[in-house]
């Protein structure tokens, strides 16, 4: 608002928690943060009210509700998998209640897969909701197979027309070359965080 620069100017994003037993300090109930249709109408109107204005232009799901393997974690595996997934029926549903009251305009994921954006897509066909029309994902010259050889044929403009939002473009800063050095930046996060995020540090290219 002190900007100078008017709303409908300002294209504005922003995510809701996906499933995590841990997170308990963003939910009225506590943990876990599930991508439930309560939930999400409870998000939104909290991240309304913290960047104080009427609307959202585009919703995204942070990561899924479902298990998936996020983050750089290990292969998939099924034994992994909950019973107690939020349909996405059930999340759309949520999206479109948030759309009738003008609340938020589009909607899209993050951390998705293939398998995700296709049951969304189906499930917004079948039902009459909204369509997803974005995935966030991390996309860089260390990280970029799982899109290009899979998630792109899903999401050109013939299939589900969903865009590609790149999160870490710069692999976490490895790409910027300031690990190269003997002795890099004391205050960079890979050395803060030895552990933290290791699929770039510890990347084979």
């Amino acid at each position: 608002k002190q900007s100078g620069v008017a709303r409908e100017d300002i294209i504005l994003a922003t995510k809701v928690c996906g499933y995590n037993d841990r997170i308990n300090w963003v939910r009225e109930a506590g943990a876990p943060t599930r991508v439930t249709k309560a939930q999400v109408l409870e998000s939104v109107e909290k991240s309304l009210a913290r960047l104080g204005t009427e609307y959202i232009d585009l919703l995204q799901i942070h990561w899924p509700d479902r298990y998936v393997s996020l983050f750089g974690a290990e292969a998939y595996d099924e034994a992994n998998q909950r019973d107690d997934d939020v349909s996405f029926e059930e999340q759309l549903e949520a999206f479109a209640e948030l759309q009738k009251k003008g609340l938020v305009r589009h909607f899209g994921v993050s951390n998705e897969t293939s398998f995700g954006v296709m049951s969304f897509v189906r499930a917004a066909e079948e039902k009459g909701l909204p369509r997803i029309i974005s995935i966030q994902n991390s996309y860089s010259l260390l990280v970029r197979t799982a899109f290009e050889t899979d998630l792109a044929e899903v999401c050109c403009r013939k299939h589900a027309d969903v865009g590609l939002l790149a999160y870490s473009p710069l692999a976490g800063g490895v790409l910027s070359g300031k690990y190269l050095d003997a002795e890099p930046p004391a205050g960079a996060r890979l050395n803060l965080f030895p552990g933290y995020m290791g699929r770039y540090r510890n990347s084979a290219s």
